[in-house]
């Protein structure tokens, strides 16, 4: 029983509880916990360390279940360099306490508390890891990174969070330049790295942005008993260098670096907005040089490598030469190659005075200074006599004039009969380039070439240099063709051969068949079997003393390759060639028709051109609202239009010529007229089954696509055109080609030509179509107009792609020059628009003497028809202020451009131009504001 006494002590007895302790301030919370942890002296054990857990817990300044206990101690656990010895973060006590909170209390450093219940303050809606970049809690951050290596690795994720503009950890670390940014870059997680924040930039894109930093105070790892080797080292200060190395010395490299450098943000690729921040200096910069070697390095496809450096400029250069579709004698590779040299860098700017702008205009190629591969054509099947001369002057074009250092792999299919001399490739070959693979047809090369060099003559012997020693010391893999002379395999093999080049990794030596020809005088059967028995004791011999020597470690001795030997190898025999002429060239029939208008735009240019203040008084006259149309007639006055044409078909900045882009196999730039109306190119065919040899698509082996750009350029010479190469002739793969339409859907073209139709109802080439022919109002994304051709195969043609998508392309057949149906169209077909296409005549590179300069069909009328649309579109944005508006993105559909061609009979048979285009241009009435811009007022074509 309780005493009376007992109970006056005891407030229960009279229904009063104890009052509560009022709750910890955050500063009076971390002050316990820190005491609490002091404590500890064993934390791997549950029982030492569940009253600090328990704490954590209960404590409401830690929030709940302790998810903003990292966060107060971020905050209230500040340091500065004169108070940095009593931090809490210099102690092993906190290297101690973060392990164990990463261990059990992981949600508090990657995510945001739960607010509920809790005062807003400014860590409210914060992640730990954000919240210490901000307030530069660099005590905080240095004893995190100095958690051994192997704790660290279990928590990578916690990187990858996000907060304001999709920005994670390290893209903050680095845009705000942490001293010890690399830190963030050795720890995280590859998802982290390759992570692209709301303007499409890396974190790695971010930091290297930044200008290099002086180096600022940091604090030292905290010290500890139990610290494991292993922890990473914290650089003290922010360079872009270290960004790099930092990289580079992950163990997962090789995955992260092609999607960092790839990435393409607002300003442009990495190395690409880099360079231009150098602006001058890009050249010499030493991070631009390693970002550049890092990306010749590790991309090994070309078209990663153009994204790369170039983003999507328009100044991507050249990153290959393949010159294999000169492998047939009715290309004249000697006059190519002529024409070629002639051309210079686009940096470089040529004062002329000639008015052929073919002829005048430079920069229509241009090399990067490191090309993945050259491949020269085979000299057995070009057209005869190609000498030396020809390959001499482009080997110093590309060294000279386009500043070509380094060649990855280098082709050169030599002649059988008269090949290249050792001194010839010697002094123009690897004097002038470091050759890292080499694969040169001719049998049994004397390797002296690479090892000893080959002086060009007796008399400069002894000032000559020797040769190739860079390319001596950085050739990785060679291809040698033996005849089976064992003499020269046994050198080969020697210690006087392949072993004297120190970085070889590969070599393939092909032991080529005796000639199989049937003929008098030609090896029998039984001669042709001796050999085959012969040279394969050879290539078992060659395999037992290439294992002898790897055996043995001989200084100065590389016998570390790897050694593959074919035998039977194919060998090619030439034939001789008769040179054939050079076609003429003419403009087409129908194209004239449309002469007066182009003559008509002329004359508007050389008034605007003539008054050039106007242009100014343009501006005003808009920004004051005296610019636009006329509310009664619709309509702009002359100078307006003159003013207008001007900008629209001249080069301005920014540039608003029409863009029409060609689908076909590709489109000559070298030794066609069109050259200098090309703006850019792309090519999605191979020379090999991987995709990584493209072939240029500025050169071609078939004439179709270049006649089909120079119809189009014959009927509007102000448009742009922007070639994408998706067959080597007329095999066009409906794959490549939805690539394609995806490339010029991005470079923004208004139109696309597709001269050419195939049978396959290709659902990557479906879906390429209905995207571009979709528009998006938020994106400010309008349509893109397409013409397609049909088949040319009468009532069998069946179904044919793309043209079959009606809904989304403007389909296009040929007539005769009356208007009638040819018999290769189908009849029963309906077609948007017909157009003359019989034997019109069109430009081909002179190369192809056999191309003929007469092109009929379906292929031809499509042409014309993009040609036409390109002109009709840019006669509509002259008479008209909303050419940026909405309203006239209908005029990018297939319903919208077919009004405008219904004003000219489009599906009745020949095309009537006249109906809209000037057929007079010293007509006034054509001259004024009155009749053209009444029959170009968007008003008058249906919706």
């Amino acid at each position: 029983m309780m005493s009376h006494k007992s109970s006056l002590k005891d407030p229960s007895v009279f229904g009063n509880k104890p009052k509560a302790s009022p709750p910890l301030s955050p500063a009076q919370a971390t002050k316990e916990l820190v005491e609490k942890a002091k404590k500890i002296s064993n934390w791997d054990a549950t029982s030492t360390t569940a009253d600090l857990k328990d704490f954590i817990l209960t404590t409401l300044a830690f929030g709940k279940k302790g998810d903003r206990v990292v966060l107060v101690l971020i905050q209230e656990e500040r340091t500065s360099k004169e108070t940095w010895d009593k931090s809490l973060w210099a102690s092993e006590t906190a290297l101690d306490l973060l392990g164990w909170l990463l261990e059990n209390f992981r949600d508090a450093f990657d995510k945001k508390p739960d607010n509920k219940g809790q005062k807003e303050s400014d860590i409210s809606n914060r992640r730990a890891m954000h919240f210490a970049i901000d307030q530069k809690n660099y005590g905080f951050l240095v004893c995190f990174f100095s958690l051994p290596i192997d704790k660290l690795d279990k928590v990578k994720s916690i990187f990858e969070c996000e907060e304001k503009e999709r920005k994670n950890v390290v893209h903050l670390a680095l845009e705000t330049g942490v001293p010890f940014a690399s830190s963030f870059i050795a720890v995280c997680s590859a998802t982290a790295l390759t992570k692209v924040d709301v303007d499409g930039y890396t974190p790695i894109h971010r930091g290297m942005r930044r200008e290099d930093k002086a180096e600022m105070w940091v604090p030292s790892p905290p010290p500890s008993s139990k610290q494991s080797n292993n922890s990473i080292v914290i650089r003290r200060e922010f360079v872009g260098r270290d960004i790099l190395a930092a990289l580079k010395e992950r163990q997962d490299a090789l995955g992260i670096l092609p999607k960092v450098l790839t990435a393409v943000a607002q300003t442009g690729s990495l190395y690409e907005d880099l360079a231009a921040m150098k602006g001058v200096h890009r050249d010499t910069d030493p991070v631009l040089e390693e970002l550049k070697g890092l990306i010749f390095q590790h991309l090994k496809s070309i078209q990663d490598a153009t994204t790369a450096l170039y983003g999507n400029s328009m100044e991507a250069k050249e990153l290959c030469l393949d010159m294999s579709d000169f492998n047939r004698s009715s290309h004249d590779f000697e006059k190519f190659v002529d024409r070629l040299i002639t051309m210079k860098p686009r940096n470089i700017k040529v004062d002329t005075d000639d008015d052929d702008t073919a002829d005048s205009l430079t920069g229509m190629v241009s090399f990067e200074d490191t090309l993945f591969f050259v491949q020269l054509p085979d000299l057995n099947h070009v057209k005869q006599p190609c000498y030396q001369e020809t390959i001499r002057k482009l080997f110093c074009w590309l060294a000279d004039d386009q500043g070509v250092k380094t060649i990855k792999r280098l082709y050169i299919p030599d002649s059988s009969l008269i090949p290249l001399s050792d001194a010839f490739i010697a002094r123009y070959v690897l004097d002038q380039f470091q050759i890292e693979a080499m694969d040169w047809r001719r049998l049994d090369l004397n390797l002296d070439v690479f090892t000893q060099g080959c002086p060009g003559s007796l008399e400069d012997a002894e000032q000559a240099p020797v040769t190739s020693w860079d390319t001596r010391k950085h050739i990785k893999e060679l291809t040698l063709y033996s005849s089976g002379n064992w003499s020269v395999l046994y050198h080969w093999i020697s210690e006087e051969g392949l072993a004297k080049l120190p970085e070889l990794e590969k070599v393939v030596i092909e032991i080529v068949h005796l000639n199989p020809a049937n003929q008098r005088g030609v090896h029998d059967e039984n001669i042709r079997k001796y050999h085959r028995s012969m040279v394969a004791k050879y290539k078992n011999d060659l395999y037992t003393m290439h294992k002898e020597q790897q055996r043995y470690n001989a200084p100065f001795l590389n016998y570390r390759y790897a050694l593959e030997i074919r035998l039977d190898a194919r060998w090619d025999y030439p034939r001789s060639f008769q040179e054939a002429e050079e076609p003429t060239m003419s403009v087409p029939r129908f194209t004239s028709l449309l002469g007066p208008c182009k003559s008509f735009i002329e004359e508007q240019i050389s008034q605007a051109d003539g008054v050039q203040s106007t242009i100014t008084a343009r501006g005003d006259k808009q920004r004051n609202g005296l610019g636009k149309q006329d509310e009664r007639h619709g309509l702009l006055d002359k100078h307006e239009v003159a003013l207008k044409l001007y900008e629209l078909t001249l080069l301005s900045e920014p540039d608003r010529r029409i863009k029409v882009a060609i689908i076909d196999n590709g489109a000559d730039k070298i030794r066609s007229p069109i050259g200098p109306w090309i703006d850019k190119g792309i090519s999605y065919v191979s020379s090999d089954r991987d995709g990584n040899t493209p072939r240029p698509w500025w050169m071609v082996a078939d004439a179709h696509g270049t006649q089909m750009a120079s119809l189009i350029n014959n009927v509007n010479p102000y448009c742009r055109l922007y070639i994408a190469r998706v067959g080597k002739g007329r095999d066009i793969d409906p794959k490549k080609a939805a690539k394609a339409i995806d490339w010029a859907v991005e470079q923004q073209v208004d139109i696309i030509s597709m001269s050419w139709a195939t049978k396959s109802n290709d659902n990557e080439l479906k879906s390429a179509i209905e995207n571009a022919a979709k528009s998006s109002v938020g994106s400010k994304r309008r349509p893109t107009l397409m013409f397609c051709s049909t088949a040319d195969e009468g009532a069998f043609a069946g179904d044919v792609y793309p043209v079959n998508y009606t809904n989304f392309v403007v389909s296009v057949t040929a007539t005769d020059n009356w208007g009638g149906l040819t018999s290769k169209a189908d009849p029963q077909k309906k077609i948007d628009i017909r157009i003359p296409g019989e034997d019109l005549e069109a430009s081909a590179p002179v190369y192809l003497p056999n191309a003929g300069t007469s092109v009929s069909g379906s292929s031809v009328a499509t042409a014309l028809a993009a040609g036409i649309a390109s002109l009709a579109l840019l006669l509509l944005r002259a008479y008209n202020h909303v050419e940026e508006d909405e309203a006239f993105w209908r005029f990018y559909t297939r319903n919208g451009i077919m009004g405008v061609f219904n004003r000219m009979d489009a599906s009745k048979g020949a095309l009537q131009v006249q109906h809209l285009f000037p057929s007079h241009p010293v007509d006034p009435s054509t001259l004024d504001a009155g009749a053209m811009s009444e029959k170009w007022n968007i008003r008058n074509f249906p919706e």
